[in-house]
């Protein structure tokens, strides 16, 4: 069912997600586009979607230095 009794990673759901749309987009645009790919190439370009997407949402690692850097900059602009 929908219910689940395991945690949920939420940030890596987020990410398989958004991997899934990207994934959809390409063959969408292919089709959309009248396009010829072999399924190789196809598969190829889905491929990049995950390292795309990680690039996009990052590391809790820097969310916490974008954090940090954020608040500085507001330091210094109230004071």
């Amino acid at each position: 069912g929908y219910c689940n009794s395991s945690p949920t990673n939420y940030k890596e759901s987020c990410k398989e997600v958004a991997t899934s749309i990207c994934e959809g987009a390409i063959y969408g645009y292919v089709k959309q586009n009248g396009c010829s790919l072999s399924t190789g190439k196809l598969t190829q370009l889905q491929a990049k979607c995950e390292g795309q997407v990680e690039s996009m949402v990052g590391g809790e690692e820097v969310a916490v230095a974008m954090t940090r850097r954020l608040r500085k900059k507001n330091e210094e602009i109230m004071y």
